[in-house]
């Protein structure tokens, strides 16, 4: 991973999803670094982080009725059944195996994030203007 990626370009103007992008690309750069000694726990954590960040933005997702739930949801799936298939061999002291993932990554996470968060971001921002309306057609009555 290249220092050079810079985490302002997964800016999608949502804060939460903003600072998990952040978050998880630092981690990524922290994992990539990392002696071999500590790759098996930094694989675990780091699969648990994804699966935390996942979940929180498909409950986005799913408070907003957002239409490409099933669409967003299947692309988190295929990434976790990833890292999930490669951590018995990252256990097994097979470390190439997950660095050859944490290596990938960035690469489906920029795509992804260009692509489906962009979408899902422009929903949330329309469903928060939206209930913005609403709050203050409510305090006008």
């Amino acid at each position: 991973m290249k220092a050079s990626d810079p985490a302002q370009s997964f800016s999608l103007g949502i804060p939460f999803m903003d600072a998990s992008h952040e978050s998880l690309m630092a981690k990524l750069q922290h994992i990539a670094a990392c002696p071999d000694d500590e790759f098996c726990q930094a694989y675990c954590d780091l699969t648990a982080i994804i699966e935390s960040d996942f979940r929180e933005e498909e409950e986005s997702m799913e408070a907003i009725r957002f239409a490409g739930l099933q669409r967003h949801r299947e692309q988190h799936a295929r990434v976790l059944s990833a890292m999930h298939r490669c951590r018995p061999q990252v256990m097994a002291g097979d470390i190439a195996a997950g660095r050859k993932i944490i290596e990938l990554f960035p690469q489906w996470f920029s795509i992804h994030i260009a692509t489906l968060d962009h979408t899902l971001a422009r929903a949330l921002a329309k469903a928060s203007a939206k209930a913005s309306e609403q709050a203050e057609g409510a305090a006008a009555k």
